[in-house]
């Protein structure tokens, strides 16, 4: 019988009997795979659209095209030595009426930076497609669906001739949002990158979908965690559950209608002021990374894949940071994930402990290669058949499911449906099929990715077979290849790499971090690999702890399916039509709620203007000129106020404010660095930064770039300065410890005593017990200090003022712990000061005022002064940024350019002594904005020196213009006039605000200049500051601060109010459903595994 035509098109003439598959005339030539599909069925798909591991599968047949490409008119016939799934051959198909379609998946040229050249998908994913949405993408060429007579004797009664007349085209992406455009709460963020391009030798792209907080527009200066979310390509922001502001339509039904509802819900929870989310705002990111492999990259470095690990580490990720005010360290990044994602989400933190602080493995890809699947690659020698001297087994590869994405029968409300947990597919069948898709791992499907992502780079440059797939070849079918599989094992078995690093260092990194969950029945057996990861992190002896949480997810005696990823919040058990749309509202609460005890809860009250220092009697205020290296004078007179108090600088005042070389010391104080820290600091400036450099060279530099000096080594010097060691102070209070024994001493009764003081509802910011580990956790904080090393800072620029001041009053509060259960409250250590640094934004005129702070102004102390409003400012950027802008001296130092906290062009910023060299003013207006209403007991103002006159010599020459101009920029004594007319100076009466400036006089033969260097001449400007305050006019003064310093002590802190995250899992959502929340979960018998580690 002829072969007819079903649908629409031409099929050439072809010789009786055979199958042939041809590419039209008018079409170019083409590289790629033929693939014919045979159905008895075409009433609901295409054939070509019918191939899976199920039983409902068609038969599918491929063959490869020339290597020069399938050229116009050319044919390729399909007979019975073309390889094919699931049976072998066309003769071993029954007699019978097929169904028969064709298609060509094209390829293209990769000549790859290691020296391969590849042919390779064009692409696994379609621009509009989601998980699983790469059987066909844009330039697949199918031909119409004819139906052929297959005869008993194997051959085809009539010439079957399918002509590629079609192409999937390529169609608009919804993008981010999933309306094309980004919207208010979705951004898309693109990069072609260099990484990646040098391997692959052509563009490559990544992608990440942003889901940005409440909040985040009216809120220019907050910087938030980031939480990733892994997974499947997805052209539409979908982490889990996805997002959309549209209500599920009346006329959905089904698992339509529950997908939609939770859409819809999360949506509305996300962008309430007082939902589930208040206490969990962060970045939520989704990342798009296909290969020419896979839909997705397994975000690790691979010798087949390329460097996709470091690609979106060092550009994807702090690129998106950066844009959308990220905090950019390592305590301020979580994962999730589930299947794929899973795994990346556990292996991201494993092989990157220090750049992730938190990550929810959901039914993980396996993690361990003793259960790869069904298989041990330490010791089976058949992936596809049981070791047997007789049988021959098949290994299991997918078995049936329960709890999918099942509705009630008629409704829209999810169920378990019915379990049974037979295998449907062996692990020989899935490969065959990808063989026959497509050889060399070329099938985008997932046994293949696995060969490229975890094996080495074959002989012919395609990913080394880990065992053998060709039951013709010269290989015994199915056998392992022991040599590629130790190299699997070596880079990418994430147990076995626990296993030997956990007790030196990854432990301590990683302890508290890992949080797995799996079904006990996964569809996959991914349960296999995470039992045997159990069976490691519950042994007792492990040290440190695993600390984090493995689940078995079962439901009345049956383990769940792939994917589960945990029980409900409140410990119920759900369908995974459920569960899978609760990634973000079910784990980013958790982080958050499990963080309040910690840095983040302390941060958040921060950015809400919490002061946690109330002065009862009074504020006390310290101001610190700018001045180049006469900074020198200053640090020698605060010198002389540490002698005479017995106290630290930072310990000594609420408020301090810098300006230009004031502004350094300033940053330096928040730190609570050592006086002598800060002097050599200046030596080193001398030498790195102001060298004394030939006056025509100088000058050139001057006409060049406008400045003497370059920024670069001053911008080494402060991030160096930032990003060292902690100061003495914290090392001493992380090495002690609280006694935890319970030996009835003194000093354990008096813990447990100050531990029962602090009332249930205490906030975690003045809470005395030692916080969980979720974002960050104390005992990670003792032990980078023990070893000398700061937190993860992610980019070049580090963490912000206001974040460095929160990691600050989380180590008070641990310090304050170790004060009460040893020396008592009178030892107890100060919290750290409100630290403000003056600079000059010039990128619009007439130049502004503009400070860095390491602190918000409280909203009431805002509204309070409406009729002035508050100096402009910033407290996102970090510590060597502000010190940067503070000193960027015109002539001295080119402008500090930095990009805006609300984004849009960059920011340009210089010296703040251009309109405030002396700061007293300004400080304390930042005094009575922080504290409004409150006494300011006392404000302290330190000059660099006061210039005697002295004859200039060419007072026309250019060199003078310069200096005029920059002293009359940066005098200082009219704000001292002023505030002398307000207060007076030196002592007041009993509640007056006393007023002290210290600024010794400077001779003319020890004039110099801001950036003189000479030994000699920095000698002399200590000598000046310790004669002034020693014996000299400014002694009588330093004597009163002291003593006034002393009666002004701060106050017990005030809490930030009640920043624990509501429980989101109430009324409403029991009542959504409420079918089938009633019965908590019970674990199999059979495993029965269900931890808490």
């Amino acid at each position: 019988m002829a072969a007819l035509t079903i649908g629409w098109g031409w099929v050439a003439a072809a010789t009786a009997g055979s199958l042939t598959v041809a590419l039209p005339r008018s079409s170019g030539t083409k590289l790629g795979r033929v693939r014919v599909y045979l159905s008895t069925s075409c009433d609901t798909a295409p054939p070509r659209a019918q191939c899976s591991d199920s039983q409902e599968t068609a038969q599918v047949f491929g063959v490869d095209v020339p290597d020069g490409g399938l050229r116009p008119g050319g044919t390729v016939a399909i007979d019975a030595s073309t390889l094919g799934y699931p049976r072998h051959s066309i003769a071993s198909l029954p007699a019978g009426t097929y169904c028969v379609q064709a298609e060509l998946f094209p390829y293209r040229r990769y000549l790859r930076g290691d020296g391969a050249d590849l042919l390779l998908p064009v692409s696994c994913v379609s621009d509009a497609g989601g998980d699983g949405a790469y059987g066909s993408p844009p330039g697949t060429l199918y031909s119409d669906v004819v139906s052929a007579v297959l005869g008993q004797d194997g051959g085809w009664s009539g010439p079957v001739a399918l002509e590629l007349t079609h192409e999937v085209a390529a169609v608009r992406s919804p993008g981010c949002s999933g309306k094309g455009d980004d919207t208010d709460y979705i951004k898309t963020v693109s990069i072609h990158s260099t990484l990646l391009e040098r391997f692959w030798g052509t563009r490559m792209k990544l992608e990440a979908c942003v889901l940005l907080p409440f909040g985040f527009h009216e809120r220019p200066s907050a910087r938030y965690p980031l939480l990733i979310a892994h997974g499947h390509y997805s052209a539409t922001f979908n982490p889990g559950g996805r997002f959309d502001d549209t209500p599920p339509s009346a006329n959905l039904s089904g698992y339509d209608r529950v997908d939609q509802q939770y859409a819809y819900w999360l949506y509305s929870n996300w962008t309430s002021k007082d939902g589930p989310f208040r206490g969990a705002r962060a970045l939520v990111v989704t990342l798009n990374h296909p290969t020419p492999f896979f839909d997705d990259s397994y975000a690790v470095d691979s010798a087949n894949v390329g460097p996709y690990g470091s690609a979106i580490l060092k550009e994807l990720l702090p690129l998106v940071e950066k844009r959308y005010r990220g905090i950019g360290a390592g305590w301020a990044r979580g994962l999730l994930g589930g299947s794929t994602g899973g795994w990346e989400a556990f292996a991201m933190q494993v092989l990157y402990p220090d750049a992730f602080n938190f990550a929810v493995a959901a039914c993980p890809d396996p993690v361990g290669f003793a259960s790869y699947t069904t298989i041990n690659l330490y010791s089976d020698r058949n992936a596809y058949f049981y070791d047997s001297a007789f049988k021959r087994t098949p290994r299991p590869g997918y078995r049936d499911h329960y709890s999918g994405t099942a509705t009630v029968p008629g409704t829209s409300t999810p169920a378990y449906g019915s379990p049974y947990g037979q295998t449907t597919a062996t692990v020989e069948e899935m490969n065959r099929r990808e063989v026959v898709l497509g050889p060399r791992s070329r099938s985008c499907g997932q046994w293949d990715v696995w060969e490229a992502v975890f094996g080495p780079r074959g002989a012919d440059g395609y990913p080394a077979r880990l065992f053998c797939k060709d039951p013709s070849g010269d290989c015994e079918y199915g056998a392992v290849n022991k040599s590629v599989a130790s190299q699997w094992v070596e880079r990418f078995d994430m147990t076995r790499r626990l296993k030997q690093q956990w007790r030196h260092g990854l432990g301590e990194k990683l302890s508290g971090k890992l949080h797995v969950y799996v079904g006990g029945a996964d569809s996959f057996f991914l349960t296999n690999a995470v039992m045997d990861l159990q069976d490691w992190a519950s042994d007792p002896a492990l040290d440190p702890p695993f600390g984090g949480e493995i689940v078995i997810g079962a439901h009345e005696g049956r383990g769940f399916e792939h994917c589960w990823n945990g029980y409900l919040p409140d410990g119920e058990a759900a369908p995974n039509a459920v569960t899978r749309e609760l990634y973000v509202m079910t784990y980013l609460p958790r982080m958050a709620e499990s963080s309040d005890d910690g840095l983040a809860q302390t941060h958040r009250a921060l950015q809400d203007g919490w002061q946690p220092r109330q002065a009862t009697d009074g504020v006390r205020v310290l101001a610190l000129d700018g001045g180049g290296t006469r900074g020198l004078i200053t640090i020698e007179m605060l010198k002389a106020l540490e002698e005479t108090t017995g106290r630290r600088v930072h310990e000594l005042f609420d408020v301090i404010g810098g300006t230009s070389t004031g502004g350094i010391i300033a940053l330096a104080l928040q730190e609570g660095f050592p006086l002598a820290r800060i002097e050599e600091l200046y030596r080193q400036l001398s030498v790195s930064v102001f060298k004394q450099t030939p006056r025509h060279v100088a000058a050139s530099n001057l006409l060049m770039t406008g400045a003497i000096h370059k920024a670069a080594a001053l911008e080494a010097i402060l991030h160096d300065l930032f990003h060292e060691a902690a100061p003495e102070a914290e090392e001493q209070a992380a090495e002690t410890a609280c006694p935890t024994s319970d030996d009835g001493s003194e000093a354990a009764e008096a813990a447990e005593a100050a531990r029962a003081a602090s009332p249930p509802d205490t906030p975690a910011a003045a809470r005395l017990e030692r916080p969980r580990l979720l974002w960050r956790k104390a005992a990670a904080a003792f032990r980078e200090a023990r070893s000398r090393r700061r937190p993860e800072r992610g980019p070049a620029e580090g963490a912000s003022m206001l974040y460095r001041r929160a990691e600050q009053e989380r180590r008070y509060s641990e310090r304050i712990q170790v004060a009460r259960c040893g020396a008592g409250e009178a030892d107890s250590p100060a919290r750290p000061p409100n630290v403000f640094v003056v600079a000059c934004a010039v990128s619009q005129l007439p130049p502004s005022l503009f400070l860095f702070r390491n602190y918000e102004l409280p909203a009431a102390a805002a509204a309070a002064r409406s009729a002035a409003p508050p100096i402009p400012g910033s407290s996102s950027l970090s510590q060597a940024e502000a010190g940067r802008a503070t000193s960027a001296a015109p002539s001295f130092f080119p402008p500090a350019s930095f990009l805006s906290p609300s984004g849009g062009a960059p920011a340009v910023y210089q010296d703040g002594g251009l309109l405030a060299n002396n700061p007293a003013a300004l400080a304390l207006a930042e005094a009575k904005a922080l504290y409004p209403g409150a006494k300011i007991a006392c404000v302290a103002s330190f000059g660099t020196g006061a210039f005697e006159p002295r004859p200039v010599a060419k007072p026309t020459s250019f060199a003078h213009a310069l200096s005029t101009l920059a002293g009359a920029a940066t005098r200082t004594e009219e704000v001292h006039s002023l505030l002398c007319g307000v207060f007076g100076e030196g002592g007041g009466e009993a509640g007056a605000t006393h007023y002290y400036r210290f600024n010794p006089p400077v001779p003319t033969a020890k004039q110099g200049r801001m950036d003189d260097t000479s030994p000699q001449v920095l000698l002399q400007y200590q000598a000046l500051g310790r004669a002034y305050v020693s014996d000299g006019l400014g002694a009588a003064d330093m004597a009163a601060l002291a003593q006034r310093l002393a009666a002004a002590s701060p106050a017990a802190p005030r809490p930030p109010g009640a920043w624990l995250a509501p429980a989101w899992w109430g009324a409403t959502a029991r009542d959504m459903m409420r079918q089938w929340l009633a019965r908590r979960p019970r674990p199999l018998a059979s495993f029965g595994r269900r931890s808490r580690l």
